[in-house]
């Protein structure tokens, strides 16, 4: 690794690591590998931004717990049912649930509550809900997701959105084997057909991170996650994923990349369509924005959140919210560093309330 900075970098390796031991000891609390990570050592990918405003991860998940202190609240976000329901309540759509499969519960006439291996399997078996998300209730970063586009009745086999074939029995067996708690199916949601025609047909989704202030919620930052290379995510960790900073007033591509640190790489077509990137507005971006909006006021609790609204054929949907909002997309994408006045003047606001907050129940408390 220091032999691929020093070629990238021209600086020597005993440059490189007095210059990052420089950077680790400053309010962004830098590793090695958040070094990397932004390419602190390229200043052709920086250019004039203060280095000293990238955010590591300790200092990221530490501004996390500091601004959004109602950590009694992390569960609601944490588990895709309670937020789907929760959001879906103040009337924010979300996409619909087709199936939920939750071991040992019997459920309710109507309802598609899986409660054993052999309801998940004729779930699967069943024509009318494909193409279809699987996805885990409590799982992060799309990890253990399935994209199915159809089913073999007479076979008894599944057939993934990438041509993969598979016994509905060995999914039903991988699924009730490693998420026991809970795994829902959701239709399988493609790009507007105009959108696609740039992107590609798969769902992308656009990261608005709100931000709490005295007169309510303000869109902070906004990237875009674009799927290609044959990708059924839009996650930007997995390989040939794109992402976009996006200019929060229209929406509109101001950059875009793939990869990260040493696998960096400015672009600006997508990889699979040829077409150009840098100018391409978010389709309907006010009523992205306005979702966004719409469910920090709902959720005010948090003073600093991550929207994923997805970009669906019907209109913009909400997908989750993440109460560490990962402000790495946005260092990445913006290749500046997250650590701005507003971030530090919401911590010092944050501090003051949290006090007050905790001498608040400790008084309840001592009263009962």
């Amino acid at each position: 690794m220091v032999a691929q900075i020093t070629a990238a970098s021209g600086l020597s390796p005993m440059a490189i690591m007095k210059d990052f031991w420089g950077l680790s000891q400053g309010p962004g609390k830098l590793s090695i590998n958040d070094y990397v990570k932004y390419r602190l050592f390229d200043k052709s990918f920086y250019g004039d931004a203060d280095r000293k405003a990238f955010l590591g991860q300790r200092a990221n998940h530490a501004l996390m717990l500091q601004v959004n202190y109602r950590h009694d609240w992390f569960a609601l976000l944490n588990n895709k049912v309670a937020f789907q329901g929760y959001v879906g309540g103040y009337g924010l759509p979300v996409i619909a649930t087709l199936g939920l499969f939750a071991p040992g519960f019997a459920g309710a006439p109507g309802v598609r509550l899986l409660a054993d291996r052999a309801a998940l399997t004729a779930f699967l078996l069943t024509p009318d809900h494909y193409p279809m998300f699987g996805k885990p209730v409590e799982g992060v970063q799309s990890l253990g997701s399935l994209a199915l586009q159809s089913c073999d009745t007479k076979a008894g086999t599944v057939t993934a959105v990438n041509g993969d074939v598979f016994t509905a029995d060995a999914v039903a067996e991988a699924i009730a084997s490693n998420f026991a708690d809970g795994f829902m199916f959701q239709p399988l949601h493609s790009s507007p057909a105009n959108l696609a025609k740039t992107i590609g047909p798969r769902l992308s989704t656009v990261r608005v991170v709100t931000l709490q202030t005295s007169d309510g919620p303000v869109v902070h930052k906004a990237v875009w996650k674009i799927p290609a290379a044959g990708n059924v995510a839009d996650n930007y960790w997995r390989t040939g994923n794109l992402l976009a900073a996006l200019d929060a007033s229209d929406g509109a591509i101001r950059s875009a990349s793939s990869g990260i640190g040493l696998g960096y790489n400015a672009v600006t077509q997508h990889p699979d369509t040829g077409a150009d990137l840098i100018g391409l507005k978010v389709p309907s971006w006010d009523e992205v924005r306005g979702r966004a909006l719409e469910g920090a006021r709902a959720l005010s609790h948090f003073a600093l959140l991550g929207w994923d609204i997805g970009l669906a054929e019907h209109g913009p949907v909400v997908v989750e919210a993440n109460e560490a909002p990962d402000l790495t997309l946005v260092q990445v994408a913006e290749r500046t560093g997250a650590n701005t006045p507003a971030i530090q003047d919401l911590l010092r606001r944050r501090k003051t309330e949290a006090a007050a907050y905790e001498a608040k129940v400790k008084a309840e408390v001592k009263a009962l």
